[in-house]
């Protein structure tokens, strides 16, 4: 049976070919398509595995120590038939300080129908509705969204925050894989365009599968830099057109690398 990557070094190999040698998309112009999809998996694969690690990595902290402080600050409640009801007094006003400062406001009594007045990012939780207040934009539900109702106390939050950490890399493992290999299927479409026209500067016109394979491996150097990017934290205005320029850059290259005459 024909498999195109006996073992990872064969996706490695190829994966580091992309960035560093343009002669080599000559190779792959006329691969078969089980060979293409195959590396698109890998590299999905790889992507999803390192943004779980890194998520986990930036985030996982903060979110234990949130789930700290909620278990020791919110109070105990429940949502029945579309109306929260808290056990005692009220209004509560809790406001966590870690990387994101919140406001939490528990008040079923109606002396703050609104998130007005608070200081933002601020949910207020009243007895019919949830509110939450960001720069200056409301969003409000109300509690029958949610359907037949819940409770929330902290020995529940504690069983959650559990459940989220045994759960985490499966579901965002599972998540992240079909996203990119939907997304970068998408711009590797997108970016395949790049090769046409760099194709059609020599007369010559390739097909679908050819242009989509340049494409995908002409993403590749822009994946690894948006990796290194991610990982470090840095936000970078306007990243993701840096990132297509990146990927439309090599491509339209590797294309007249591949199909010019030397």
């Amino acid at each position: 049976m024909f498999f195109p990557f006996r073992n990872l070094l064969d996706f490695y190999r190829e994966a580091y070919w992309a960035i560093t040698d343009f002669s080599f998309y000559r190779l792959i112009l006329d691969q078969p398509w089980r060979k293409t999809l195959l590396y698109l998996l890998y590299l999905c694969a790889h992507i999803a595995l390192l943004l779980a690690i890194t998520y986990a990595w930036h985030y996982a902290d903060d979110f234990s120590r949130f789930a700290q402080w909620a278990q020791n600050n919110f109070p105990s409640l429940k949502v029945k038939n579309g109306e929260l009801s808290i056990d005692g007094p009220q209004p509560v006003i809790r406001r966590y300080e870690g990387g994101q400062s919140i406001t939490f406001v528990f008040d079923t009594t109606g002396k703050y129908p609104s998130p007005d007045g608070f200081v933002q990012p601020v949910f207020v939780l009243t007895r019919r509705n949830i509110s939450f207040r960001y720069e200056g934009q409301t969003q409000s539900h109300a509690w029958s969204e949610f359907g037949g109702g819940f409770e929330l106390n902290p020995s529940l939050l504690h069983e959650f925050e559990r459940f989220v950490k045994l759960a985490y890399f499966p579901v965002a493992y599972s998540f992240l894989l079909i996203y990119h290999m939907l997304a970068k299927s998408f711009t590797a479409i997108f970016v395949s365009t790049f090769a046409l026209f760099s194709a059609a500067r020599y007369g010559v016109r390739l097909p679908f599968r050819s242009t989509f394979t340049l494409g995908l491996y002409g993403l590749t150097p822009a994946i690894v830099i948006a990796l290194a990017v991610t990982a470090t934290g840095i936000y970078i205005s306007y990243f993701y057109a840096i990132y297509l320029a990146i990927a439309a850059i090599y491509t339209f290259m590797a294309t007249a690398r591949s199909v010019g005459v030397e």
